[in-house]
């Protein structure tokens, strides 16, 4: 009996260690995503059936005030798509459309569509920069060699009452300089999308990807995000630009 008790309270506090060791490996991978006031300009490119679409170029402003994050994303190119806006309050996301000036404040449900005809959600396009660590749960499942590179396997799992519009992530964080490189994600118990991260650049001392790529499973597309141009800390961040008021003010 004693014996029986003694190996359920090692397993126990094997489990809470992992635990905290995977807590501790994502805090440190999420350091890149949460540094405050960022500003970037991307070009993102949609490539369909091995045909790619015209190229977009976006500006993104972040911020955090208190425990709050707030994004603002705006597409600026190609013409059919500038003045598309994206603002992200916390698990609040509005979205204003180019085609019509109309603002609309998206449903739970409604985040996991395609954003901008691309792979990446609207969740995923409008909650940029806040890391995953806020948002799951996390445990060490081990570890896996991912392009080369030895990396530590994590299981993401939502927080009760988050607004996460996947079931659940798989990342994959490299043991060398604790990065993301891969997330798979889940939805309805299917494996429907990877996030990709290279090109792997210094950014307040960070490496920071310059390449973020999302690819569909369930369709023969892919869409690539790379950073022309950033800044933390960056004074072209303004407080202004993440309220609905600034999204009307666009043109």
């Amino acid at each position: 009996m004693k014996k029986t008790i003694i190996a359920g309270l090692l397993l126990l506090s094997a489990a809470v260690l992992w635990a905290q060791n995977a807590a501790e490996i994502v805090e440190k991978a999420d350091t890149i995503f949460t540094l405050d006031r960022m500003y970037s300009k991307s070009a993102m490119t949609i490539t369909r059936n091995g045909k790619d679409q015209p190229v977009q170029i976006m500006e993104s402003f972040f911020m955090k005030e208190g425990e709050v994050n707030k994004t603002m994303t705006l597409f600026l190119e190609p013409r059919r798509v500038a003045g598309t806006a994206y603002l992200s309050i916390g698990d609040d996301l509005w979205v204003r459309f180019a085609s019509t000036g109309r603002i609309r404040k998206m449903s739970s449900s409604a985040k996991k569509n395609s954003a901008g005809g691309s792979d990446f959600s609207y969740s995923d396009m409008g909650e940029g920069n806040q890391g995953f660590g806020e948002k799951y749960s996390v445990s060490l499942e081990g570890t896996e060699k991912v392009d080369g590179l030895e990396c530590w396997k994590i299981l993401m799992v939502p927080r009760p009452g988050s607004s996460d519009v996947y079931e659940k992530a798989v990342a994959y964080i490299a043991k060398e300089d604790f990065t993301y490189r891969e997330i798979d994600l889940y939805e309805d118990g299917a494996h429907i999308k990877t996030m990709s991260f290279g090109d792997f650049r210094s950014l307040k001392g960070l490496p920071y990807p310059y390449t973020i790529s999302m690819r569909s499973l369930t369709r023969n597309s892919v869409s690539v995000v790379e950073t022309l141009e950033i800044e933390a800390d960056s004074p072209r961040v303004e407080p202004r630009f993440f309220s609905k008021t600034y999204l009307e003010s666009i043109r």
